[in-house]
């Protein structure tokens, strides 16, 4: 069980890379095409392009969400549970003069936002490269990358990137390592960091986790594990938690955590 745990880490660090025949970007035109509810999406989605130098456009809606993020949750739970997607406004872009779709969107139940899903179902992805990147409270990139291939099972889907909305100041060093890791920049290839044996949790590592989580409002579940992956600067770390559910049963998470030489550890996000 800790060995596969631990290849859960290795592989979900940053977002799975795809196993299909093409798993960099090509050398063609690309698109950032992005939805914003609050901005972060949209200061993502500007760090990318000054990068990849790639045309972009924003996704609106007819009727667009409220400001307040309170009001917003409700409304999209309540499409949700109608099975109801809210519209869109057409795109401007022509999709046929692009190879590659950065896709950008808030994290909204645990997947892409249902404007995403409304886009999905509106315009012809077939045959692009899709790179999905995202912001988000706790996590998501993964579960929404696997929406994302379920919904386009012929497209190439490559590794994604994800940033807590709290953690936006980190993104714009570790969008370049993920952009040369899919062949989007040129440069020296930065593999994704090797964790140890996973260990008990010791007072020590309690402590790093609380100093990380501790304020985050949503229960993360008890620390009983942990795995480090030892860097130059930064150290990554990977708690697995439990939770007991009402039922009784015990779920299970993957809490990552980053710890700079100098300075507070932070939490980076959570894969249930």
């Amino acid at each position: 069980m800790k060995k596969i745990v631990l290849l859960l880490c290795v592989a979900l660090v940053f977002g799975a890379c795809n196993s299909r025949n093409v798993k960099e970007v090509p050398a063609t035109k690309s698109l950032i095409l992005y939805y914003s509810h609050q901005g972060s999406t949209r200061q993502l989605a500007q760090l990318i392009q000054q990068q990849v130098g790639a045309d972009m456009e924003e996704i609106t809606l007819v009727n667009p969400y409220d400001t307040n993020y309170q009001k917003t949750i409700e409304r999209s739970l309540q499409e949700r549970e109608q099975g109801v997607l809210p519209e869109i406004n057409p795109i401007k872009s022509s999709l046929a003069d692009y190879d590659t779709i950065y896709l950008g969107y808030p994290i909204w139940f645990g997947t892409y936002a249902l404007p995403i899903a409304s886009l999905l179902e509106q315009v012809d992805f077939t045959g692009k490269v899709l790179v999905p990147f995202c912001t988000f409270g706790s996590g998501g990139i993964e579960a929404s990358r696997d929406s994302l291939m379920a919904h386009l099972p012929e497209n190439i889907t490559l590794e994604g990137y994800g940033v807590r909305a709290a953690r936006m100041a980190a993104a714009s060093e570790e969008i370049v390592p993920w952009l040369i890791r899919i062949g989007a920049l040129p440069g020296e290839f930065v593999p994704m960091p090797e964790f140890d044996n996973m260990e008990p949790i010791t007072a020590e590592t309690k402590a790093l986790f609380d100093e990380a989580c501790g304020d985050y409002p949503m229960p993360l579940g008890t620390p009983v594990s942990v795995a480090k992956s030892v860097e130059p600067d930064t150290n990554m770390v990977c708690f697995v938690t439990e939770t007991v559910c009402p039922s009784g049963d015990t779920s299970s998470a993957l809490i990552y955590v980053v710890k700079p030489v100098s300075g507070k550890a932070e939490f980076v996000k959570v894969i249930r």
